[in-house]
């Protein structure tokens, strides 16, 4: 046993013939780890087994200075997942910031009591016409590792108003200032539930007036009570909702009055689904939202997370091109039913389609097309006229 667990979780029992998760290699000192946590925790997650049992095995999969590290602690002095995942990453953020400051960065340690989950990157130039800002916003990690196998969207843009949020949210986390108002962007743990909720009652609303409504949702996990609570009033009112959720799912869907209008499927492929996309039909005037967040309390209410609107047209078809997809996918989708199992979807006078396939073969094309463009260009020499 490793000592610094408390004896619930040191007796815990793995599942019969556990063989832990699926392409997450043992933790060593040159992975990142935080990206690496999320993989582990993730996967464990489909396994469905308790945070008791997620603990344990964690301690299994550490070598090197990581093994050291966890001989070190106190006996008896890690009582939960939580804490033990705390404990991992304050280590590791500390031996990151430390090689950061040596190369000559500054860096900043987030706020008290939130960890700092959104994925933003905010560059400023001094160009001819004057100071110009370029910010990237993404649903995923920074990480070379987790990009091979997670799929995840991001947004490059010079838009002023986002980048006037971008340096505000920089602001914020280093303490110098709040802003009062924010032009494109949301944030928890203070603005985002609130906008997700007033999205969906919006959606309510229209629904109710007889007038254009839906909701398409994709994530890792919904959990938040006041979130599917208002999804169940927005379906009572007549909004189809189609929600795409990779991992766990608090929400019934087939409830008579209540969850009628909702479905839910799960999509689990040669890569790990980890985009947060959401669709809002509001009457006609579709908007296009992406985000760090899952619809969870720890998100929403205990992290540092932005959501961002996607308004350009072809951008905006691009986002629903993913969504309908996976929503048509016959291949790797399972359908939660009633009574909370899930099911492959019946094929039976359904077009075989695989989402991630699909995906693959467009972005192949689009490699195509453009290595034949390059080769189509062809340079001739001027030459000079007698």
């Amino acid at each position: 046993g490793v000592p610094c667990l408390v004896p619930a979780i040191r007796n815990e029992r793995l599942p019969k013939d556990f063989k832990g998760p699926r392409k997450v290699p043992n933790y060593t000192a040159d992975l990142q780890p935080a990206a690496w946590v999320e993989s582990y925790e993730m996967a464990m997650e489909l396994l469905e087994v308790s945070e008791a049992a997620m603990a344990k095995y964690f301690t299994m999969m550490l070598d090197g200075t990581a093994r050291t590290w966890l001989k070190g602690l106190p006996p008896n002095s890690i009582r939960s997942w939580v804490e033990l995942k705390a404990r991992f990453d304050e280590e590791n953020n500390i031996l990151w910031a430390k090689m950061l400051e040596k190369a000559g960065c500054h860096v900043i340690y987030g706020l008290v009591g939130l960890k700092t989950h959104s994925k933003i990157t905010l560059v400023v130039r001094r160009e001819e016409n004057g100071i110009r800002r370029y910010v990237h916003l993404g649903t995923g990690n920074y990480n070379d590792s987790t990009a091979k196998l997670y799929t995840d969207v991001g947004y490059f843009t010079d838009s002023e108003l986002i980048g006037e949020d971008a340096t505000a949210v920089f602001n914020m986390l280093s303490g110098y200032s709040e802003p009062r108002s924010w032009n494109r962007l949301s944030l928890a743990p203070h603005w985002l539930k609130d906008r997700f909720l007033r999205l969906i009652g919006r959606e309510k609303g229209y629904a109710l007036a007889g007038r254009p409504a839906r909701i398409i949702a994709k994530m890792n996990a919904l959990c938040d009570k006041d979130i599917i609570e208002a999804l169940y009033e927005a379906s009572a009112a007549g909004v189809r909702i189609d929600l795409i959720i990779r991992g766990i799912c608090c929400l019934r869907v087939g409830v008579p009055g209540v969850s009628e209008n909702i479905t839910v499927r799960s999509i689990v492929g040669n890569f790990l689904e980890h985009a947060r996309i959401f669709y809002f039909e509001n009457d006609g005037k579709p908007e296009y939202y992406c985000a760090s967040a899952d619809w969870m309390p720890r998100n929403l209410e205990r992290r540092v997370e932005i959501l961002f609107p996607i308004e350009k047209p072809a951008l905006q078809e691009k986002l629903k091109l993913i969504l309908d997809s996976q929503l048509k996918d016959t291949v790797k989708a399972h359908i939660l039913q009633p009574n909370g199992s899930y099911t492959k979807v019946d094929r039976r006078g359904k077009e075989v389609f695989n989402a991630q396939l699909s995906f693959c073969e467009e972005a192949r094309e689009a490699v195509r097309e453009k290595t034949g463009e390059m080769h189509n260009r062809v340079f001739i020499p001027k030459t000079h006229q007698s």
